[in-house]
């Protein structure tokens, strides 16, 4: 991925404030809890259609009569639907303008890092739901896919770890 932080990447900062609602004003003071908010918003947003797809294939799952499957893919669904949750519902990230706590450039260009991030690994998760359905044909190769889901939703849950912890270190 590009570094959009750099001027040479105009566009592609314009294209990313185009998709992901409040990036624009990412840096602007006076919205940046507002951005904040949207970009969690788009991220949960995300992993939700994430989710809807998982949920279609387990329907292929009772379909073929993989039901030992279920389990292992209802917990994955059920990981997706908290890690979205824990998402839309976390605490802004950034101190508004009149607050007494100010956040200066190089903590916003860590939270960038980190959101980045998040936008990467939801991507990767919906490959590998869409990988999912082409895996059907065998048990095995479908719980291997299951779990490969299952490990990047383990992985964001890092991550957001270590933004929340960022976040009180911003306090």
């Amino acid at each position: 991925m590009k570094d959009l932080r750099k001027g040479t990447d105009e566009r592609l900062l314009e294209r990313l404030a185009r998709i992901i609602p409040g990036y624009g004003g990412y840096k602007d003071k006076e919205i940046r809890r507002e951005a904040d908010r949207a970009q969690r918003m788009y991220l949960s947003r995300r992993l939700g259609e994430v989710r809807s797809s998982l949920l279609s294939v387990n329907a292929e799952l009772t379909d073929r009569g993989y039901l030992d499957l279920l389990d292992d893919s209802d917990r994955t669904s059920r990981r997706l639907e908290k890690i979205g949750d824990r998402i839309r519902f976390a605490s802004h990230g950034y101190a508004g303008f009149f607050d007494l706590v100010k956040v200066g450039e190089e903590e916003l260009d860590r939270m960038y890092e980190f959101d980045a991030t998040l936008l990467e690994k939801v991507a990767g998760m919906k490959e590998a739901v869409e990988g999912l359905s082409g895996a059907l044909e065998s048990q095995d190769r479908t719980l291997e896919k299951v779990r490969e889901i299952d490990s990047l939703i383990g992985e964001m849950e890092m991550k957001l770890n270590e933004r929340e912890e960022l976040l009180r270190g911003m306090a």
